[in-house]
């Protein structure tokens, strides 16, 4: 576990108990680790606070014959849906193209690019929760690949974006 920064605004979090269920959308729901993926292990990440804001992950990397194929492993929760488009909570996975200096360029081609907008009504496969006095949709855990055989001997940036509200 990352320590809290100031006020409490804890972002990123390791989770290795491969038992441990996420609360937010009830118990015995979802768990955190996707165990059945052969994983004893996972990060989380999430807006700690309500309203506009929003929180990344990326990486960085040459890709090379032994890495060209990216999976991606996620589940997903997204409170308070229901405003107008980028309003709502969103999650985005994104692939850029490096410079000599780690500027990103652009993205890496159309298909490195994957958008979820958390809105009502609820996108396919999505589940609704209410847990106190918040709500949201959920999504139990799935993959999404790259084929970046394409792009070897090119420096990349995976990014992984989740927002809250309008970020």
């Amino acid at each position: 576990i990352q320590p809290s920064p100031a006020a409490g605004d804890t972002c990123f979090i390791i989770n290795k108990n491969y038992s441990e269920y996420d609360f937010n959308v009830g118990a015995t729901k979802l768990i955190k680790i996707p165990t059945y993926f052969g994983f004893n292990r996972s990060v989380k990440i999430n807006v700690q606070k309500s309203g506009a804001n929003a929180n990344y992950l990326s990486y960085d990397m040459l890709v090379s014959d032994k890495n060209s194929l990216v999976t991606f492993n996620f589940s997903m929760v997204l409170e308070a849906p229901g405003h107008t488009g980028y309003q709502n909570p969103f999650f985005q996975l994104e692939i850029f193209e490096l410079d000599e200096n780690d500027n990103e360029i652009a993205r890496l081609d159309p298909t490195t690019y994957y958008e979820v907008v958390g809105q009502l009504p609820k996108p396919d496969g999505w589940s609704e929760f209410t847990v106190g006095s918040s709500d949201g949709i959920w999504q139990n855990w799935k993959q999404v690949s790259f084929d970046l055989a394409n792009f070897r001997s090119k420096r990349i940036r995976m990014k992984v974006l989740v927002t809250g509200c309008s970020p």
